[in-house]
């Protein structure tokens, strides 16, 4: 993933955003993914949404 995850996804993309990025598409691929299952956990990418909207509106 790059590193990116629930931990540090909101400070990422803040940084992101007061350089002036103009479109920001972070990859968290396999740091939402349930290890046992395979599937991706919805709760995490709604908790992700949630950070990115806060984020922006900031």
């Amino acid at each position: 993933t790059g590193g990116l995850d629930l931990e540090n996804f909101e400070e990422i993309v803040q940084i992101a955003v007061d350089a002036g990025v103009k479109k920001i598409i972070p990859h968290v691929y396999s740091s939402i993914i349930d290890q046992e299952t395979g599937n991706t956990r919805t709760e995490d990418v709604k908790t992700l949404l949630t950070m990115m909207k806060n984020t922006l509106n900031k």
